[in-house]
């Protein structure tokens, strides 16, 4: 067997990330399989089973094939090189923070594959709830991505633009959201292979820039092109003010109180946190699915 050992940057908890995605009822791209996290990633321009097994301050990569670009895509994917020093900083330095966050220094900033897989997958969370999400995803994801068997389990690559572009009517049905959106996920596929969309040179855009870029894109608001920033570049530069889970965790944490607040009074919340409130935003809605979700069976 052919081992890949990574370095991460400390501190880098891996337990915290799997505590966190054993969260998950209907996983689709991320599975938690005895201690290990298992995921299809593309590499060589071929689908892998990649798994991921922490070992003291290393990770353990098993891919079944050694793979020139492994370490690449596996550093992307687990944000390996992410560098939270001047946050967890201000962690220890702010006594509402120390008393939230302590536990969860060295929490990884997961990230998607890509562009395409964040984009395809944020339009799918627009207006519904975290788990009706989560089974959305997975549906799509298993009509239209390509399978690997392995010890007897079924994991799937999350689709590419080519087969979300040419996926029956049927597998974007099964997603259960709005026919909107559905024409939507099917749309930013066809601008993808087009290049009307072009995946390489919006993923060297900043964060800032790349938001302005998917604002363009109709059907797309603040909501949907800040998680995508996020979930494609491990960097929280915008407030998630109109996301409702959001809005009741901060009440709850930081304000004590009872269900959801508005979002002017979520972003006066976090505003003393300057440039680190996205950051804030993000530890608080993991804090609340560890917390307020139980571990799914």
């Amino acid at each position: 067997m052919t081992y890949l050992f990574l370095q991460p940057k400390a501190p880098y908890n891996a337990s915290l990330l799997l505590a966190f995605l054993r969260r998950f009822t209907a996983p689709a791209l991320n599975h938690v399989v005895d201690g290990e996290l298992w995921r299809v990633l593309y590499i060589d321009n071929q689908p892998i089973l990649v798994r991921i097994a922490p070992e003291g301050d290393l990770l353990r990569v098993t891919p079944p094939r050694p793979a020139a670009d492994a370490e690449v895509a596996v550093a992307h994917w687990l944000g390996i090189d992410d560098d939270l020093s001047e946050f967890y900083a201000l962690v220890e330095a702010d006594d509402t923070l120390r008393g939230l966050f302590s536990d969860l220094v060295g929490m990884p900033l997961l990230r998607t594959e890509n562009l395409f897989e964040a984009l395809i997958c944020v339009i799918i969370e627009q207006h519904i709830s975290w788990v009706a999400a989560q089974g959305a995803q997975q549906r799509l994801i298993q009509a239209t991505g390509t399978a690997i068997v392995h010890e007897g389990r079924t994991l799937y690559a999350m689709p590419t633009p080519r087969q979300l572009a040419h996926a029956p009517d049927e597998a974007l049905k099964a997603t259960k959201i709005t026919f909107k959106r559905q024409a939507l996920l099917r749309q930013i596929a066809e601008h993808v292979l087009s290049g009307e969309i072009d995946l390489d040179a919006w993923g060297q855009l900043s964060a800032e820039s790349l938001y302005t870029a998917l604002l363009q894109i109709k059907g797309i608001g603040h909501w949907t092109a800040a998680v995508v920033v996020a979930r494609a570049t491990g960097q929280y530069p915008y407030v998630l003010h109109n996301d409702v889970a959001l809005q009741a965790a901060v009440n709850h944490y930081f304000l004590g109180g009872k269900g959801r607040i508005p979002g002017q009074q979520l972003i006066d919340t976090l505003a003393p946190y300057g440039a680190f409130a996205g950051l804030v935003a993000h530890f608080t809605i993991i804090k609340w699915v560890l917390e307020m979700y139980p571990v799914a069976e």
